[in-house]
């Protein structure tokens, strides 16, 4: 003898949450409600950026004629494409504004996503900033905020080309790190920070003082954020003389909420009811 279930599925573009309701048949007369109930419920994992696409940034000019900048803008760059993405770029100092240039020698400049798997600053001039969405961190005490960055090879080293990060709480100032160089063979630099908040951005720029640099942003994540509040007021289910699921729930609040979805499962009846 099987039970029938019901499965609900609460979803964002990162993660769910599974609930299940059940119901018990102790005989075929008397049928037994399993209701759970929920006072807020969550899911708690870190941040990081959208990598999976390549081509995803400023991608290099295919001519000379889609060349970008100088700009403060990076969207009005005629390559910039970050659909599907959770960050997004900036040129936030308007006196190192962006440009990517076309070059006839194949080694085309761009900020972007690569097939590796990482987001990369090819020779751009100008300071470029990756940043991220807005990341829901209200109520999840100390966030912990990582980056790194590194630059591989050592075409034209120079001492005045700089990686640096930064982090910002309830959309106030930025609170950035030292610059760390990337003269030389594999240079860079990494940098830890923790704060609390209802919301944070981070950011990881890169500025290669008109110098051929190739970098890599390697860490740029939270150990904490991008949850998945629904706070429940109640899921209730019953089952008319037709046998009939009939399902009904209430939410005080949804934060960062795509969809629900429900679907029926079934289960032996010496499993215990259980919320995944």
């Amino acid at each position: 003898m099987f039970d029938d279930a019901i499965l609900l599925k609460y979803q964002n573009s990162a993660k769910s949450v599974n609930f299940v309701v059940m119901n018990i048949f102790k005989n075929i007369r008397l049928i037994a409600i399993y209701c759970i109930f929920f006072q807020s419920v969550s899911i708690n994992a870190q941040w990081s950026p959208t990598l999976m696409t390549a081509n995803r940034g400023i991608t290099p000019p295919l001519v000379s004629g889609n060349a970008c900048g100088p700009t403060n803008n990076p969207p009005a760059c005629p390559t910039y494409n970050v659909t599907g993405m959770n960050w997004y770029l900036t040129a936030p100092d308007p006196a190192r504004p962006i440009t990517i240039q076309y070059s006839t020698l194949g080694n085309h400049d761009w900020v972007m996503t690569m097939p590796s798997g990482f987001i990369e600053w090819e020779d751009p001039d100008g300071l470029a900033c990756v940043n991220s969405e807005v990341i829901n961190v209200n109520g999840l005490g100390p966030v912990q905020m990582n980056f790194a960055a590194v630059k591989f090879g050592s075409d034209n080293a120079t001492s005045d080309g700089h990686v640096n990060f930064g982090y910002r709480v309830n959309g106030g100032a930025w609170t950035v790190s030292p610059n760390f160089s990337i003269a030389g063979t594999n240079t860079g630099g990494s940098w830890t920070q923790s704060t609390t908040g209802n919301t944070i951005e981070i950011r990881a720029c890169a500025d290669f003082g008109g110098q051929s640099q190739d970098t890599r942003l390697t860490v740029f994540n939270t150990n904490k954020g991008a949850p998945l509040p629904v706070r429940w007021l109640g899921i209730f289910s019953s089952l008319d003389k037709e046998r009939r699921v009939h399902l009904s729930w209430s939410t005080a609040s949804e934060v960062n909420n795509d969809f629900l979805k429900y679907r029926e499962v079934w289960m032996k009846t010496d499993m215990k009811p259980s919320v995944k």
